[in-house]
């Protein structure tokens, strides 16, 4: 179901393809969404309307963005931790 829902998806944006990394979205919708089809179209909607399609884009805009919020928050929020890393 998995490789169906990832080739269903690189045909589908084929300026992205697939990136690895899209299996871990995937597979979690597939653990609460038994339908392939539905998953897919959840996936679509993940991708294009909540921007993560930009994390896998060569600039990698949207992927630095998550990173910057989660060095602010481990630096807010663990001191100690981000003081070692």
């Amino acid at each position: 179901m998995l490789y169906n829902v990832l080739l269903a998806y690189s045909n589908y944006d084929s300026q992205i393809g697939y990136v690895q990394g899209m299996n871990y979205i995937a597979g979690m919708l597939l653990m609460h969404i038994q339908d392939e089809e539905q998953v897919f179209w959840c996936l679509l909607y993940i991708m294009n309307r909540k921007n993560w399609r930009c994390i896998y884009k060569h600039e990698l805009s949207k992927l630095l963005e998550l990173l910057d919020t989660v060095e602010e928050k481990i630096k807010k929020d663990f001191k100690a931790v981000y003081e070692h890393l």
